[in-house]
């Protein structure tokens, strides 16, 4: 149906910094995080394109456009390899 869509998208784990962790900030010592990326596959459900007539309803699924809903999804990162969710946000 056209109201189903794929969603990309992408997460990072463990980055405090854009390009390393620093290892101090404000003279405390800061852990040793492991940095690495995630890359998400899932459903996406276009609540607009779902056809309705009532004005109401129209409105209000116009409006769920704004909220992710949750989903099943895969996730490939480098620490763990691929992964899947039954529910993911």
């Amino acid at each position: 149906p056209n109201w189903l869509n794929l969603a990309v998208g992408h997460g990072a784990t463990g980055m405090l910094g854009s390009r390393s962790n620093p290892p101090y900030y404000n003279g405390q010592a800061l852990p040793q995080l492991v940095r690495h990326r995630q890359w998400y596959l899932a459903p996406d459900i276009d609540f607009s394109r779902i056809p309705v007539q009532n004005p109401f309803l129209k409105t209000l699924l116009n409006g769920l456009n704004f909220i992710k809903m949750p989903a099943p999804a895969l996730e490939y990162n480098s620490e763990q390899g691929l992964r899947f969710h039954w529910l993911f946000f």
